[in-house]
């Protein structure tokens, strides 16, 4: 179980941790990059709180409810005949066909405008235009008194077996005609081992000030799938994060007997990860074999050597790009002792000058941020 508990926090350590200086740009000490990354912490913190209380989360949270909560005809809520839905271009013999679980009543969502009633607390089919989308018309706020907020959306997808499958999807969030969110998404599938996988991705999502550009590619040659992950999360024009990572994926299959059946199933496992993650001004650059790190952990808790000659990452000062430490894992001294809340790796940040510090200290308020979150959901 101790081994268990190292291997995770050890994968989720090395997933996260992804030199002359350009012409124009300063060179940056050691004890400057100490403090810039100080700063760096406490401004992730700043925005990860600020992205909390966003207006448009605040005006899709009332949306939501108000799909969830209230019924349409067959008294199914707008929201689930949403999901079952997807698509009403979709030939209702065909779904049958197909024997999709799409009630009847489902069928009655139609494109158009649906607009907010408080008189009965429900949602009135307004108007049969736009003839491709829905359109919501409802109060921002459970203050409001007037339908000042607008969600726009459409639906598209693929049956692939006996599924339909969303693959393209487009949103927008507007209170008295200022975009607040805006959603944006395109996947393509395919059917592997009896499998849906997507093979392709691209998410982009607005919620003012914040955007959010997400990218995933892979390739599948027999039991070996290659996947490219690229993220971005900027404030305005400002990148906050950003990662670029290269994952190669083994297919790994197991049979078992229940009941007198032969069930297999199939297990997908991370080889390699390699790439680069960057937070404002640095960057986490390297490579982890990730295979051979959960090879060391079968038996035993490895040694600090034994992990670090599985993985080789470097902190980067981006503007100078100029190698500031190199980075090394080692299992927390305490985790022999499961004491709560300590993590079972070490990340520490050896600089070139020698000096040594432990990487976890510089984003301490922000681990604290997110376990505030985690205790209120």
């Amino acid at each position: 179980m101790k081994t268990n508990k190292f291997l995770l926090g050890l994968v989720v350590a090395s997933s996260l941790l992804f030199t002359s200086c350009p012409e124009g740009v300063e060179e940056i000490t050691v004890e400057e990059a100490k403090t810039l990354l100080a700063e760096d912490g406490k401004n992730l913190n700043t925005d990860l709180n600020e992205m909390i209380d966003l207006e448009g989360t605040v005006v899709l949270t009332n949306f939501a409810n108000k799909m969830e909560t209230v019924q349409i005809k067959g008294g199914k809520s707008i929201a689930k005949t949403l999901l079952k839905l997807s698509n009403p271009t979709i030939n209702k013999d065909l779904k049958k066909s197909f024997k999709l679980d799409v009630p009847e009543e489902a069928l009655e969502l139609k494109y158009g405008t649906y607009t907010w009633s408080s008189s009965i607390n429900n949602w009135e089919y307004s108007a049969t235009e736009p003839t491709d989308k829905w359109v919501f018309l409802f109060p921002a706020y459970e203050t409001s008194t007037t339908n000042d907020a607008k969600v726009t959306m459409d639906i598209e997808g693929e049956i692939i077996g006996q599924e339909f499958l969303p693959n393209q999807v487009e949103a927008t969030l507007e209170v008295n005609e200022e975009k607040l969110i805006e959603v944006s998404a395109k996947i393509n599938f395919v059917e592997m081992e009896n499998n849906v996988l997507p093979t392709s991705a691209e998410l982009y999502v607005y919620n003012k000030p914040f955007s959010y550009n997400a990218k995933l590619n892979g390739s599948i040659a027999g039991e070996n799938i290659t996947a490219g992950i690229e993220f971005t999360l900027k404030k305005d024009s400002e990148v906050i994060i950003a990662t670029d990572l290269n994952v190669n994926i083994v297919e790994e299959e197991t049979t078992d007997e229940y009941l007198g059946q032969t069930i297999t199933t199939y297990t997908y496992i991370p080889v390699v990860i390699d790439g680069y993650f960057q937070f404002y001004n640095f960057k986490i650059d390297g490579k982890a074999d990730v295979s051979n790190l959960i090879t060391l952990g079968e038996n035993e808790i490895p040694t600090q050597d034994q992990i670090n000659t599985a993985i080789d990452f470097d902190l980067l000062h981006v503007p100078t790009n100029t190698k500031m430490a190199d980075i090394a894992l080692s299992v927390n001294p305490l985790f022999n002792e499961i004491t709560p809340g300590v993590m079972p790796v070490v990340v520490t940040l050896k600089f070139i000058d020698g000096s040594e510090e432990d990487f976890f200290t510089y984003f301490s308020e922000v681990f604290m941020t997110i376990a505030l979150l985690e205790m209120s959901l």
